[in-house]
C-alpha cells in the first residue's frame, strides 16, 4: 500500500533540501530566479532597467514585473505548487484511504502505555530526524556564505563579512522559521509524519525552535552591528527618509518578538500556564510581522497557515472528525489558501502597475496576504466542518424517527 504520509514528507523536507541549490544552478537565468533566497524572482521585483515602463518611484530603484497568472511569476507558480502539494498528498491520500476503511490520519501513538519496543523505534526516529536536521542547518548557512565569501564585494573590509555572515543565517533561518511554525499536535502536522510519540514530538519541535532561535539571533544581531559599523543604524531605522527602511524597521520588530518569545520558551517550566496562553499567538505575529520584512514567506507559510487554520476551524465546529472529513477539511483549506493567495498577488499587480503606486506597497500586500490566506483556509475549512455537523444531525433525526415508528 502507497503510504501518503511518507510521499508528503518526502516532497517538503527534499523541496527544502535542494531549493537553495537548484536555484543557484538556475542563476542564468537572471533576474527570474534572482535576489537573496529568490526574493526578487519571487515577488517580481527585478533589478532597475532601461526598458522597464514602470513610474518614478520603482524605476530608479526596481523594476516591477507583473507576473504570468494572478501577479504570480513563473517562478513563485512552480515554487508554491511544489511546496504545498504535500498537503494534497495528505488530503487525497487520507480521502482515498477512508474509502478503503483504513485511517492514515490517525494520532501517532501518545507516550502513555506504549510498550519498549515502540518507544525504542521512536527514539530511533527522533535521533535520524536530528541529524538530518543538523545537515541541513549546515548546508542551507554553508551554501549560500561560501557564495559571498567568494565575492569580491564581500571581501572589502570586516564589516562586509558581518554582512556575509548575516545573510547566510538568513538562509537556514528562513527554512528553520516555515518548519517550526507547522502544527505540532496536528495529526496534519510535518512533525507528526515522524513516526514519533507525544514526547519525543515535543522534543524534535523543542530542537527546530532553538535552531530557530540561533539563527535569529546570528542574522539579527549580524545585521544591527553592520549597519553599526557603517554608520546607517538609525539613518536605516527612518520611515520617513526611504520606504525600503521598513525592511529594516520590521527586521528589528521580528528580532524583538524572537527575542521575547524565546525568552517565553526558556523559562516555560517556571511559566507554564503564561507560555501555554501566549505561545501561539506570539508565534503567529513573530511570523506576520517576518512576512513583511521577508516577503516570499507569503508562499513559504502557506503549509503553516494552513494546517494551523485548519486546527483553528477543527476546535470551533468540530472536536473529532473522521479521517474523511479531516482529509477533505485539509483540501479545502489548501485550496482555500491559495486562492486567497492569488488575489491578493492579482490587487497587488493591479496596484503595483499604477502610477500612484509607492514602494510602501509590497509591504502592505505581504501583510495582507498572511491575513487573507489565513481567512481562506479558515473559511473553506469551516465551511466543511458546519455541512458535516448538518449532515450528521440531519441524519442522527432521521434515525430517530426511524426508531419511533418502530
Amino acid at each position: 500500500m502507497i503510504n501518503y504520509r511518507s510521499i508528503a514528507l518526502f516532497i517538503l523536507v527534499g523541496f527544502a533540501a535542494t531549493f537553495e541549490s537548484t536555484r543557484t544552478s538556475l542563476w542564468i537565468l537572471g533576474d527570474v530566479v534572482g535576489g537573496v533566497g529568490g526574493w526578487g524572482g519571487l515577488t517580481g521585483i527585478y533589478n532597475p532597467q532601461p526598458s522597464c515602463n514602470r513610474t518614478a518611484a520603482f524605476v530608479d530603484k526596481y523594476c516591477f514585473n507583473a507576473g504570468a497568472v494572478a501577479g504570480l511569476t513563473p517562478y513563485a507558480i512552480i515554487t508554491t505548487l511544489f511546496w504545498v502539494s504535500p498537503l494534497f498528498v495528505l488530503g487525497l491520500g487520507g480521502l482515498v484511504e477512508s474509502w478503503k476503511g483504513a485511517c492514515p490520519l490517525a494520532p501517532t501513538p501518545t507516550a502513555t502505555n506504549e510498550g519498549e519496543e515502540e518507544a525504542s523505534e521512536s527514539e530511533h526516529h527522533l535521533a535520524v530526524f536530528k541529524f538530518i536536521w543538523y545537515l541541513l542547518s549546515f548546508l542551507w548557512f554553508i551554501n549560500p556564505l561560501c557564495a559571498f565569501c567568494s565575492s569580491p564585494f564581500y571581501q572589502e573590509n570586516f564589516s562586509m563579512m558581518i554582512l556575509a555572515i548575516s545573510l547566510a543565517a538568513s538562509y537556514p533561518l528562513s527554512w528553520c522559521a516555515m518548519l517550526v511554525s507547522l502544527p505540532m499536535n496536528s495529526t496534519l502536522g510535518v512533525i507528526s509524519l515522524l513516526g514519533l510519540n507525544k514526547h519525543h514530538l515535543r522534543e524534535a519541535h523543542m530542537t527546530m525552535a532553538r535552531w530557530t532561535g540561533f539563527w535569529v539571533l546570528l542574522h539579527g544581531l549580524g545585521e544591527l552591528v553592520y549597519l553599526a559599523i557603517v554608520g546607517r543604524l538609525w539613518s536605516s531605522l527612518a520611515l520617513g527618509e526611504e520606504p525600503d527602511n521598513l525592511l529594516f524597521v520590521f527586521g528589528l520588530i521580528t528580532l524583538v518578538f524572537g527575542v521575547v518569545h524565546g525568552f517565553v520558551a526558556y523559562f516555560r517550566g517556571r511559566w507554564y500556564f503564561i507560555f501555554r496562553r501566549v505561545h501561539l499567538p506570539m508565534a503567529m505575529a513573530l511570523l506576520f510581522t517576518a512576512t513583511i520584512h521577508w516577503w516570499p514567506f507569503a508562499f513559504f507559510l502557506l503549509p503553516a497557515i494552513t494546517t494551523h487554520a485548519l486546527e483553528f476551524a477543527k476546535k470551533k465546529f468540530m472536536t473529532k472528525p473522521s479521517a474523511r472529513t479531516e482529509s477533505l477539511g485539509l483540501l479545502c483549506a489548501s485550496s482555500g489558501s491559495l486562492v486567497a493567495l492569488c488575489i491578493t498577488w492579482s490587487l497587488r499587480a493591479t496596484y503595483m502597475m499604477r502610477a500612484d503606486a509607492t514602494r510602501y506597497t509590497p509591504y502592505l500586500f505581504s501583510a495582507v496576504g498572511f491575513v487573507l490566506c489565513f481567512c481562506g483556509a479558515f473559511s473553506a475549512a469551516c465551511a466543511v466542518f458546519i455541512y458535516t455537523n448538518r449532515s450528521e444531525r440531519l441524519q442522527s433525526s432521521e434515525e430517530e424517527v426511524q426508531m419511533c415508528w418502530k
